[in-house]
C-alpha cells in the first residue's frame, strides 16, 4: 500500500511547497482537496509542473459551479497527462484520513472534533458520517500512539487501499511525530 500526504492547497505556491517537501520525503503523491476558495486542478497544474518525481491528486472538485464542458475538459486533461506518463496505470483505491500520533488520544480527539467540525457540516460529509453511525470528523481520524497509528494504517491494505493520504492534525509536535511515522510507513 503507498503511503501519501494531503497538503495545503491555499495557493499554488503553498502546494508547491509542500510538493517539493514531500517529494524529498520520498512520498509517491501529494493531495489537495478543494472546498472552499481555490481551484484544485488549476492548483494543481500550476504547481505541479515544477516539481518532478511524485503524482498529484484531488479528493474533492465540486461540480456545481462548473459547466459541464469545462470540468469534462479540465478531466480530460488531467487524465491524459497522467495515462501519458504514467503508461496506464491499474486503478487504484485511495483513502485519505486525519492522522494525529500522539500520547494523549482524548485531548487530540477532542482538538479533532473542534478542527475538523466544519467537515461535519456539509451534507455530502454529513451522510457519509450519518451512514456510519458516526458522530462527527474525529470519529473516522486515525489517532493514538506510533504504532497503534501504523498498524491502522496498514490495516487498510487488507480493505482493498492502493493509496493512503494522510492530512496530519494536531499540535505541532504531533503533526511532526505524524510526518515521521508516516514517513516510516513508506518502507
Amino acid at each position: 500500500m503507498d503511503i501519501e500526504l494531503f497538503g495545503d492547497g491555499t495557493t499554488p505556491e503553498r502546494f508547491e511547497a509542500g510538493l517539493r517537501e514531500a517529494a524529498a520525503q520520498g512520498f509517491g503523491r501529494y493531495w489537495t482537496p478543494q472546498v472552499f476558495g481555490h481551484d484544485a486542478l488549476t492548483t494543481i497544474a500550476v504547481a505541479a509542473r515544477n516539481v518532478e518525481g511524485i503524482r498529484v491528486g484531488t479528493a474533492v472538485v465540486p461540480t456545481y459551479p462548473r459547466h459541464p464542458m469545462m470540468l469534462a475538459q479540465q478531466a480530460l486533461t488531467t487524465i491524459n497527462d497522467a495515462a501519458q506518463a504514467a503508461g496506464r496505470p491499474a486503478p487504484q483505491v485511495v483513502a485519505g484520513f486525519p492522522v494525529c500520533v500522539t500520547n494523549d488520544p482524548d485531548s487530540a480527539r477532542a482538538r479533532a472534533a473542534k478542527d475538523l467540525a466544519l467537515y461535519g457540516t456539509l451534507p455530502s460529509y454529513r451522510a457519509m458520517l450519518d451512514r456510519e453511525g458516526l458522530n462527527g470528523p474525529e470519529d473516522v481520524a486515525i489517532i493514538g500512539r506510533a504504532d497503534e497509528v501504523a498498524d491502522r494504517i496498514s490495516a487498510l491494505a487488507d480493505c482493498g487501499v492502493t493509496s493512503f493520504g494522510g492530512s496530519a492534525v494536531g499540535t505541532r509536535d504531533e503533526r511532526a511525530a505524524t510526518r515521521e511515522t508516516l514517513i516510516g510507513l513508506l518502507s
